[in-house]
């Protein structure tokens, strides 16, 4: 007999918008900046994700490369969408 959980993650995916996918990205993300990163400063398009902030540090972004197959991995998870590139 399945788990309740796994019965209700289908439709907590349908639900998701594009506010609430860029929320969880941020969230992912947050690990990996000294800064916050806004959702409103992330961009989706052709299956990459695109960072519109100035107020990262040069370091934040060496960070974020550095662990771009981690973060994309755990973002794809918790979207349920298929990213492939983090820029900015």
């Amino acid at each position: 007999m399945e788990d309740i959980s796994s019965f209700l993650k289908k439709f907590r995916l349908l639900v998701k918008d594009g506010s609430e996918q860029k929320k969880m990205v941020a969230g992912v993300l947050k690990p990996f900046c000294s800064c916050d990163i806004l959702p409103s400063e992330i961009d989706f398009r052709q299956r990459r994700i695109y960072l519109k902030t100035n107020r990262t540090q040069p370091a934040d972004k060496n960070n974020i490369f550095l662990n771009k197959k981690e973060i994309i991995e755990k973002i794809n998870k918790e979207t349920g969408l298929s990213f492939e590139d983090i820029g900015f």
